[in-house]
């Protein structure tokens, strides 16, 4: 598998700032201020694509990181977002 050197880049500054802990809290309290409802698997985060979480996520330092897929319980499409779910971190809920 050939990986780009931006690719690459990108992976490794993430990991940094993953083992520093230095942003871990800053994307998903931006969705919790922004009341996007918000769901994890473990340490990964997951939001519903829209027009506020685009915004918020086209503005993250480590958007190279985020995909998208679709979600098999509402067939909506979802970003996931490595690493960014803090540990005891408290989702938003619409519901």
């Amino acid at each position: 598998m050939l990986m780009s050197i931006g690719g690459l880049i990108c992976i490794t500054v993430s990991v940094y700032y993953i083992l520093k802990g230095y942003w871990i809290m800053n994307i998903f309290k931006e969705m919790l201020e922004a009341k996007q409802e918000t769901f994890n698997h473990e340490s990964d985060l997951y939001v519903y694509v829209n027009s506020v979480t685009k915004q918020i996520v086209n503005n993250y330092q480590f958007k190279c990181n985020v995909t998208t897929f679709t979600s098999k319980v509402d067939g909506k499409l979802m970003y996931e977002i490595p690493f960014a779910y803090p540990k005891g971190g408290k989702h938003y809920s619409k519901g």
